[in-house]
């Protein structure tokens, strides 16, 4: 008997061992791919090429998961361009899950993950197929996918090495992520130094336009080209302000203050100045809003998002089109309630690569100089530091939906305030203003001036304590940043010569708000001069 079986168990083992030899020859040499390799691009193929010379499985697919989610493919070998944009963003597991197992589809007709798309899979000459996780740090990365042109049980097919390999890419790829995460992150902080060197003198010079656009447009008469001018001034300047304040707050986000906000009524009172940032060629639509659904949220903020996403979508409709904005409660996870928010558009719409990139930050399909890339990735920060989520739909020449979900609020919305009459005359109001920019400290007198305050100018701390000695003022207005005695130094000071004197700070840097004692009214440029007549009437009784 020995003589009969021998022979063939010794063949066997042969075959098995030069089996191994060969796959261990081909993990080694991936190990040395994967770990010279230029991009992850070249990655992913280095892995497909491998597994199909260790598993002859020709037909096989790298793809990974997406900042809002989604699978994205990145390589693959024997499948086609319909096939792809048709499962593109599938994923059998969810985005958050912690050490998947691999799914094995023994008949893609009757497995529940597959039931759904057995015509696709049918076009495609697809009969079973292998989700194979790419699991690194604790966290889903992407998936490998194994495919068979007919129904296969899988508990028959040695994956061993179909699975090594997807182990060995998952590692490298983790490396790859972080390392990108720390490049991505020094890349911020520099970002947020440049941005904010830049921002004092350019918040500044914004002060001293929006100034003087606002007393041109209140001067002349209305319904002639000067005043028409002025106001496009006014709105060039406003825009620009707004561009300093979103690179700022994302390359620095500030912890946001919230309350309790009418989605729908901020949707409504909305309508007319998202009007007017779209232009007259796209037609606005607002559906829903016959309750209040409230949200926690920072009004500004929330305001914000819609601002940028109703800007994103105007800049998909070049030729003018439709833009809807509805607004209506939906059931959530866990039996919670949220409110959602869509935009949509009937604008050029994206393909699949765009739409998986299109949250992060610095991209754009702009053309040079007229986009960031930090619109809608500013949007995604915000709605997440809420508790939300935000996706998005699209197809090339279909147009685009964005969709953003916030939990329903079980706090009720807080009581309208009386409105403050101001017209009624008032004690002429001095106000010593503190401020090192010639142009700046022009500009906010004139302002001042003509909402009817008597404004003294200073240079510096010193020159506003020596005015102090010699006058009687009722709110010192003074920037924080100043040569000799800075705006802090000066609020010490006053608070042990002149405790009951009021005082607002004023700064183009963001950052400092950090450093600033609790309870100090503070106020960031730029900013006009009505916005500061209406601050100042806040801190002075004599204004009110």
């Amino acid at each position: 008997m020995e003589s009969e079986t021998g022979p063939k168990e010794s063949t066997g083992r042969c075959a098995t061992t030069a089996t191994h030899a060969a796959n261990m020859s081909l993990i080694v040499r991936l190990c040395h791919e994967l770990a010279n390799a230029s991009s992850l691009t070249a990655m992913f193929d280095a892995a497909v090429d491998v597994l199909a010379a260790g598993t002859g499985f020709a037909r096989t697919a790298v793809l990974t998961l997406t900042p809002t989610g989604a699978m994205h493919f990145r390589t693959w070998r024997g499948i086609s361009d319909a096939y792809r944009d048709r499962v593109n963003g599938h994923s059998p597991w969810p985005a958050d899950a912690v050490d998947p197992a691999a799914i094995l589809v023994d008949d893609v007709a009757s497995h529940p993950v597959t039931s759904g798309l057995t015509e696709v899979f049918r076009a495609e000459k697809i009969g079973a197929l292998v989700f194979l996780p790419l699991v690194g740090g604790g966290r889903l990365l992407g998936k490998f996918m194994l495919y068979a042109g007919e129904p296969t049980d899988w508990q028959r097919v040695d994956l061993t090495f179909a699975r090594a390999v997807a182990d060995l890419l998952a590692s490298f790829l983790l490396r790859e992520s972080t390392q990108e995460q720390l490049l991505q992150s020094r890349k911020m902080e520099s970002l947020g130094l440049l941005a904010g060197g830049v921002a004092h003198d350019f918040n500044n010079l914004l002060t001293a336009m929006l100034g003087y656009a606002e007393l041109l447009r209140i001067d002349l008469p209305k319904g002639t080209p000067q005043h028409t001018n002025a106001e496009m001034l006014l709105r060039v300047a406003t825009e620009a302000s707004e561009l300093t304040r979103q690179l700022l707050d994302f390359a620095r986000p500030k912890p946001m203050q919230v309350e309790v906000v009418a989605v729908a009524a901020l949707v409504a009172e909305s309508r007319p100045m998202l009007r007017r940032l779209v232009g007259d060629a796209i037609d606005v639509a607002v559906v829903g809003g016959a309750r209040p659904l409230p949200v926690e949220a920072n009004r500004a903020q929330l305001l914000q998002v819609l601002r940028n996403l109703v800007t994103n979508a105007r800049d998909a409709m070049p030729k003018g089109g439709h833009l809807t904005i509805s607004v209506q409660e939906r059931p959530s996870a866990g039996g919670e309630r949220s409110v959602e928010i869509a935009v949509t558009d009937d604008g050029i719409g994206m393909d699949e690569h765009v739409r998986a990139r299109i949250f992060e930050p610095l991209f754009t399909t702009k053309r040079e100089g007229r986009g960031t890339g930090l619109g809608l990735s500013i949007c995604y920060g915000i709605v997440s530091h809420l508790r939300g989520d935000i996706t998005v739909t699209s197809a090339p020449g279909r147009g685009s939906t964005f969709v953003v979900n916030l939990p329903l609020a079980t706090a009720g919305l807080p009581t309208p305030s009386q409105p403050r009459v101001t017209d009624a005359p008032r004690h002429p109001v001095n106000v010593l203003l503190v401020e090192d920019q010639r142009a700046v400290r022009a500009a906010i007198t004139a302002g001042l001036s003509a909402h009817g305050c008597s404004v003294t100018g200073a240079g510096n701390g010193r020159e506003a304590l020596r005015a102090l000695e010699h006058g009687r003022f009722d709110i010192v207005v003074s920037d924080i940043v100043m040569p000799e005695m800075d705006g802090i130094e000066l609020l010490e000071q006053l608070r042990r010569t002149a405790p009951d004197m009021p005082i607002l700070l004023i700064t183009g840097y963001a950052e400092l708000a950090n450093e600033l004692p609790v309870h100090v009214p503070l106020m960031h440029k730029p900013f006009t001069p009505t916005e500061l007549d209406s601050r100042l009437r806040e801190l002075v009784p004599a204004m009110r």
